[in-house]
């Protein structure tokens, strides 16, 4: 741990113990290599006493040198403790202390062994360095000192034993004295550095656990936040959303027991406890429930809650015992409540409950726990909005559908009235329609006199003649057939034009599209207008038209459609010399267009912005109604066509773009 998660003395103590263990264990594997490395170097020693000098000679005698029995003696004795010590208690530091004195010991002995040569010095140096592997400097001073001793005291009494020769000055001893503290010097220096890594080893570990902890506390925290989400998500009520997240808390701390309160009163100045309980050792806790579920309400002056409501901040209390403002003085005593914990659940930016934790021991505050309850408090608080939202969502929805239901009565009264003023309408426009074509048969009603009554006195003239001619003597039958024939196709002719005012003047509203010949709707409608045309001069001109030519429609409107225009163009050219009007009729893939064009000078700009309203009229007073165009427009728009003007062309044209086949007959003859 950290010093930012605990006190220094504590933070040093936990490296010390970690420093101290990762020591021992070093220690106690240097022991054991000590414990093989003595074991051989007693072999080693026997060995070297009989390769050396196993035997002595005085004149032809001989008998088994002391060296061997110094060395399997002495060897033994100096191998046979420290292994019985480092068996017996690895890792002790007294261990280290013997395997030092031993260890040097070997030297000493190997030199002595050897006669003093040179080469079993280095024995001494060999053994430092390894004792330096301890990593405490004792060691290697304790081995330093009895080297020095030996050297000193031996090369006094016995120099042959440790320098191979029979005297030595005491200068000699000073020397190897002086290589040995050299030597240990370095060792020394290094067994420091040694310590210090391991020191900041240990401190390295101590901190990696400390932010292995701290990376679990934050993950147990990111948990125990995913998992209020979802509880918060799927909740229904905030009593349900309360009792999930008392026991998410208490599983993801050491909380054992907790509980809820709702803020009540006008101003939520004062909180009831709830009647659940967060208990999974009901018997540890069963005497909570009597004393903390009794009394009035939590003021904000009293208990823990009360605090929470106050502040609206979380409370941690380590020690309930030392805090006289949790729950009513006294309690916790009388419970053994020592610790507890509560933090407000938030919503529409105000405290709406609390949830508060009690334990029956000491425990010391999570910071981790503490910063996340704010966010536990908010996560929760939104069961609290959703099921307020939910309840105006449905109060809306009540007031929603009596507003529809109201709504649809009035709907379908307006409707009613609607349909009665649509049929209103289109009673009108069958009348307006009607007025308009008795209007045109009214403009042709002289013209259509004179047509028919010229064919009359032909008839009547050609009957006279008749008369006469059958009175001769011998009877001509051949003039006779001529004249009955000539009164036969003159009466065709005024039946043709009766016929015409019959279907022009009858109201095809209803009927069905059918196939229209294009030639014969052109000719009929001509057949009302001709003589009218020819006596005032004006010449019409139609193309070659082939009888193939058809379309969907309704005859009759097209034609009315087709007499207003040609009537149109008649008076807008009278006073003009030049007086002329064409037909002529394209066939395009889906469509053909019905052109009338007249020898006018064209229609200005401005009139044909408004010459399709009704009303709108360029005649004199009293010579034109102003609904011809406006109702022609209406009618070929029912057969899903369009009436236009021609701006391009420098005369005045007028085209009729009507659709081979209707896609919807249905639609077309409604309309």
């Amino acid at each position: 741990m950290s010093p930012r998660h605990c006190k220094p003395e504590t933070y040093e103590r936990r490296i010390s113990e970690v420093f101290s263990d990762r020591y021992v264990n070093r220690v106690k594997k240097t022991d054991r290599l000590f414990g093989f490395l003595l074991l051989f170097q007693w072999i080693l020693g026997i060995v070297f006493a009989v390769a050396v000098s196993p035997r002595t000679w005085s004149g032809e005698y001989s008998e088994t040198h002391v060296h061997i029995y110094a060395a399997i003696l002495i060897g033994g004795l100096l191998a046979s403790l420290p292994i019985y010590c480092i068996l017996k208690k690895p890792g002790a530091t007294l261990n280290r202390m013997i395997v030092a004195v031993s260890q040097i010991s070997f030297s000493v002995l190997f030199i002595h062994l050897t006669g003093g040569r040179i080469e079993t010095h280095f024995h001494v140096f060999g053994s430092l360095a390894f004792l330096a592997s301890y990593r405490d400097v004792r060691v290697v001073l304790i081995a330093t000192a009895i080297t020095a001793i030996d050297h000193l005291m031996r090369g006094f009494f016995w120099p042959q034993s440790v320098y191979g020769v029979l005297t030595a000055t005491p200068w000699r001893a000073l020397e190897h004295a002086a290589w040995v503290a050299f030597e240990d010097l370095i060792l020394i220096y290094s067994i420091k550095l040694a310590l210090a890594e391991l020191r900041f080893t240990s401190e390295s570990h101590v901190r990696l656990e400390d932010k292995s902890e701290q990376l679990s506390d934050e993950r147990n925290q990111v948990k125990l936040l995913l998992d209020i989400a979802v509880i918060a998500n799927e909740s229904q009520t905030p009593d349900e959303g309360m009792k999930q997240a008392l026991r998410l808390v208490c599983q993801h701390s050491r909380w054992p027991a907790g509980r809820a309160y709702v803020a009540s009163g006008n101003d939520s100045s004062a909180l009831t406890p709830m009647g659940f309980w967060h208990l999974p050792e009901s018997e540890r806790f069963q005497a909570y429930r009597g004393p903390l579920n009794e009394g009035n309400p939590s003021r904000p002056t009293i208990g823990l809650a009360g605090q929470v409501l106050k502040t609206g901040n979380p409370i941690w209390i380590e020690d309930a015992a030392q805090d006289q403002s949790f729950l009513v003085r006294g309690l916790s005593d009388a419970l053994v409540i020592r610790s507890a914990f509560a933090f407000p659940i938030v919503a529409f930016g105000k405290t709406v409950a609390v949830l508060e934790f009690i334990s029956d021991e000491v425990i010391n505050k999570d910071n981790a726990l503490f910063s996340t309850a704010s966010h536990i408090g908010r996560q929760v608080g939104q069961v609290f909005e959703r099921k307020k939202a939910n309840d105006d969502l449905r109060r809306a929805h009540d007031e929603i559908v009596q507003f529809n239901h109201s709504l649809e009565e009035k709907v379908d009264a307006r409707t009613k009235a609607l349909k009665e003023s649509q049929q209103m309408v289109l009673s009108q426009q069958q009348t307006l329609l009607a007025s308009a074509k008795m209007s045109a048969l009214g403009e042709m009603a002289g013209e259509i006199a004179h047509e028919i009554n010229t064919p009359l006195a032909s008839i009547h003239t050609l009957s006279s003649q008749i008369e006469e001619v059958v009175k001769d003597d011998p009877l001509d039958r051949n003039l006779i057939s001529n004249m009955a024939s000539q009164v036969v196709t003159t009466s065709d002719r005024i039946a043709k034009i009766v016929q015409g005012l019959r279907i022009f003047s009858r109201d095809g509203s209803n009927d069905s599209f059918s196939a229209v010949d294009v030639k014969k709707l052109v000719d009929e409608t001509l057949s009302f207008c001709h003589e009218r045309f020819k006596s005032n001069g004006t010449k019409v001109q139609v193309s070659e038209l082939e009888p193939s030519i058809r379309f969907d429609g309704r005859s009759i409107d097209i034609s009315q459609v087709l007499l207003n225009l040609l009537n149109n163009a008649h008076d807008a050219i009278a006073d003009l010399e030049e007086k002329w009007i064409k037909i002529s009729v394209t066939e395009k893939e889906n469509q053909i267009q019905i052109r009338v064009t007249d020898s006018g000078p064209g229609i200005p700009p401005e009139v044909r912005k408004k010459i399709f309203q009704p009303f709108f009229t360029t005649k004199g007073i009293g010579k034109g109604t102003g609904m011809g165009l406006s109702i022609s427009l209406g009618l070929v728009r029912s057969h899903g066509g369009e009436l236009k003007i021609d701006p391009e062309c420098e005369n005045t044209s007028f085209i009729i773009c009507l659709p081979k086949i209707q896609p919807n007959k249905t639609r077309a003859t409604a309309a």
